[in-house]
């Protein structure tokens, strides 16, 4: 039977309410071995998610089998025990931030009245002048201005209303703003400005609306095609950041296949965005090419440019091929605004090159169509830093995603520990701290909270402290006893006891880091709690390679009555491998930073750097408020906007 016939083939809706996630109608998500999910925060447990690109065509996955079964669940709101029951991103941002994304326009608020973001750049000129404010349908001012928000729900005629860089609109007729073909524009005075709407006369603007309608009936075998790919080409970077998720794959060397790259730029007309992935994405040519030639902003004006960017190789010049692009979603990676703690977290970047950079970035941000974020992962090193991180944010006007590390390196994760006493030194406080940062950021409706709130990300930091907590008072000490007589540990980078679920580094649960000057017996602390199924411990010789990990014979730990259990590990013969930087993995070493001109390919480097909590060599936390950096920031962003 055809992959595109076979499977449930349920032609409208199961329940009266429209699925809560609209993307298993809307995106595509291709990771770097060529496994199609929904999104990229899904999680299959196979591993296989949609389909492999490798094997098969995007068109082949789109409506084939599994891509219907997840869209009849959707349907039917029974997700239990799928990936998308525990969705980590509806937990962090809530469950209507999934909602079928239809562009930047208007939305139904209730009733009569429909909601839209103002272009920032316009809503932040006249903050202080809302009621100034005239909004013209087709060129006609429309009657009532400043109505109240029930009234404009209630009886619309025109009603509308300026309030906190939104538009609330009624139109005169009663229809819906985002489908009546008519255009609305802000004006105070000689100024104006157009507010964002789908242009539904291109292929774009026609595939989304028939996405919309076939995710409102729950149709499982679609006609419209994605409107959202996510594409992670490759994971060449230029810089050592030792917590990076990508590590371990790059040495795989694992690739796509030509045709997917091809398939996904030939369907750039249809697509509302397209999320472009590294690595450093500057490093990769395809990408580098497409933002310099781009030259469909006229057959595609809904398109949108997503990427992740480590923010070194944002030069004026890449600022300006961005400014040609009809709209883009630009996410940079900064894990403190704290040099020291940069630098620590991301070698190689440079703390003052990338604020400049960001800064470049800022000038021209014009939420929603021009949007810039932050990312910043948050793990032992800097979580005593994250309420004086989420003020400095604020203070720069920039929205920040914070996304806690529970994968990788064990060294970094918020929820396994080597000594959990000594590693949470500071956090209660600091929680607490940036609880209190976005509760005031709310309460005084801060502009940089407004589409991103990190709230729910440090509500779940409070969730992964206080469990692991609890886990922490009932504890089974595992020794292990190490027999090093070839030497082996001493040719190791960063030797690693770990206890882990699966025989899976990327799944450990407890682990200590073996110190040579300490002897050769060392404790691991396991929680009770964790033995709800087989264990198993091991050595890793280095620490951030998840790949090496060294099991013995009897590395099977059942669950026990006992509180205290001796094992012994004979530890092999090693060869010392140093680890190799990252740019030395990067196929088109042409491709370099501004700063760092064409080279040779470069020799092996040290291991990672060992990364230390930074409250354990550094004073209390600082007020957050006045980081020095933040007036200088400031500056650089006015001169970028002056050029």
């Amino acid at each position: 039977m055809d992959s595109t016939t076979s499977g449930p083939n349920h032609s409208a809706r199961l329940t009266a309410e429209p699925p809560t996630c609209g993307l298993p109608w809307q995106m595509m998500h291709v990771d770097l071995a060529g496994v199609v999910t929904p999104c990229v925060y899904y999680r299959d447990p196979g591993g296989g998610g949609m389909g492999n690109a490798n094997v098969a065509s995007l068109e082949e996955i789109w409506n084939g089998m599994k891509f219907q079964e997840l869209r009849s669940r959707h349907s039917a709101h029974e997700l239990e025990d799928t990936p998308c029951g525990t969705c980590p991103y509806v937990r962090l941002h809530g469950r209507d931030a999934l909602i079928f994304n239809f562009g930047h326009g208007f939305r139904r608020e209730q009733g009569l009245c429909f909601v839209a973001p103002i272009p920032e750049s316009f809503s932040l000129r006249y903050r202080e002048r809302q009621d100034d404010v005239v909004v013209l349908e087709d060129g006609i001012p429309l009657p009532l201005p400043s109505s109240m928000h029930d009234d404009i729900r209630a009886l619309g005629a025109g009603r509308y209303s300026v309030w906190k860089g939104y538009l609330y609109l009624s139109t005169l007729d009663g229809s819906d703003p985002s489908t009546n073909g008519r255009r609305y524009e802000l004006r105070v005075g000689e100024d104006s400005i157009v507010m964002p709407k789908l242009d539904r006369n291109v292929e774009s603007g026609r595939n989304l609306v028939l996405a919309r309608q076939e995710w409102l009936e729950g149709r499982t075998i679609l006609s419209a095609k994605p409107t959202k790919i996510g594409f992670l080409e490759r994971p060449d970077c230029n810089i050592d950041c030792p917590a990076c998720i990508q590590n371990p794959l790059r040495k795989r060397r694992v690739s796509h296949r030509p045709e997917t790259r091809r398939d996904i730029i030939d369907m750039v007309p249809k697509l509302l965005e397209l999320n472009w992935y590294g690595g450093e994405p500057y490093l990769l040519p395809g990408f580098r090419n497409f933002v310099r030639e781009y030259n469909g902003a006229e057959h595609n004006p809904n398109f949108e440019l997503s990427f992740m960017t480590n923010g070194t190789m944002i030069t004026d010049q890449e600022v300006n091929h961005l400014k040609r692009l009809p709209g883009f979603n630009i996410t940079v990676s900064i894990d403190s605004f704290t040099e020291s703690t940069f630098d620590r977290l991301r070698p190689g970047a440079g703390f003052n090159r990338v604020m400049n950079n960001l800064s470049r970035l800022l000038a021209i941000q014009d939420w929603p169509v021009r949007r810039l974020t932050v990312a910043m992962i948050v793990g032992k090193t800097n979580i005593c830093e994250l309420a004086q991180n989420i003020a400095c944010a604020l203070d720069l006007g920039v929205r920040l995603m914070v996304n806690p590390i529970v994968f990788y390196p064990v060294s970094e994760q918020v929820n396994v520990f080597e000594n959990f006493e000594l590693q949470t030194i500071g956090w209660d406080d600091a929680i607490s701290a940036a609880e209190e940062v976005t509760k005031e950021a709310r309460r005084a409706d801060r502009r940089a909270i407004r589409n991103i709130d990190p709230t729910g990300a440090v509500a779940e930091l409070r969730a992964l402290f206080e469990a692991s907590k609890a886990a922490q008072r009932e504890l089974v000490e595992l020794e292990i006893s190490l027999d090093d007589s070839d030497a082996g540990l001493a040719q190791m980078a960063r030797p690693t006891l770990i206890v882990c679920k699966h025989r899976s580094a990327w799944n450990a649960v407890a682990y200590t880091e073996v110190d040579r000057a300490k002897g050769n017996t060392f404790t691991i602390c396991i929680p009770k709690s964790c033995f709800d199924g087989p264990l198993h411990f091991g050595l890793m010789p280095d620490l951030f390679d998840t790949d090496a990990v060294i099991f013995p014979a009897d590395c099977l730990i059942d669950a026990c009555s006992s509180t205290h259990i001796r094992r012994s590990l004979l530890v092999p013969p090693f060869e010392r491998t140093d680890q190799r930087k990252n740019v030395s993995y990067v196929e088109a070493l042409k491709v370099t930073d501004p700063d760092q001109p064409a080279r040779a390919r470069p020799k092996a480097g040290p291991p990672y750097p060992k990364m230390r909590p930074a409250h354990w060599d550094r004073p209390a936390l600082a007020p957050p408020k006045g980081m020095p950096f933040i007036a200088l920031l400031a500056s650089h962003i006015r001169g970028h906007r002056r050029q």
